[in-house]
């Protein structure tokens, strides 16, 4: 079988290109239960998508994101994906968790309305990690907030 690539994925799934972040994606399920969000909108009871990350280093220009939701990210190939996020409103401190097959997750659920990234780390320019995001209440683009890992760092949040 022939090694499976960055193109392989977004062919087999019809990714696209994601409009705030380094990668491809896919909306796979919305669940039509209907549930209010923390400030009481209404929101699909979940949501779930492929996200394709390709190389991409952690600086000052990385994309950070945050949501009112619980986002949880489920790792299923490639490289090892390494998520960073700020557990503290008030601080750029970072925690740092790595999801694959040498590291003792394969999931992770970041906490609603914390800043996170996700980054495939790798030297391996052909390198991808493919992964599912799945957001309660579910994801609306209304919801999320980006801002590059410097403006966070110059603003302290």
């Amino acid at each position: 079988m022939a090694a499976k690539t960055v193109q392989f994925w977004v062919d087999k799934f019809q990714l696209s290109e994601h409009p705030h972040a380094k990668g491809y994606y896919k909306e796979t399920f919305r669940d039509s239960a209907q549930v209010q969000n923390a400030r009481g909108e209404e929101r699909s009871a979940s949501t779930l998508i492929y996200f394709l990350h390709v190389p991409e280093q952690l600086d000052n220009s990385t994309t950070f994101f945050r949501v009112q939701s619980t986002e949880m990210i489920h790792w299923y190939q490639g490289e090892p994906l390494t998520l960073y996020y700020m557990p503290d409103a008030n601080s750029t401190e970072l925690k740092k968790v790595v999801l694959g097959p040498d590291h003792d997750q394969f999931h992770f659920c970041f906490p609603r309305q914390c800043w996170f990234t996700r980054l495939c780390l790798t030297e391996n320019k052909d390198g991808f990690s493919l992964v599912g995001a799945t957001v309660a209440p579910g994801f609306d683009f209304k919801d999320l907030e980006t801002r590059t890992y410097g403006e966070l760092k110059q603003n302290c949040i």
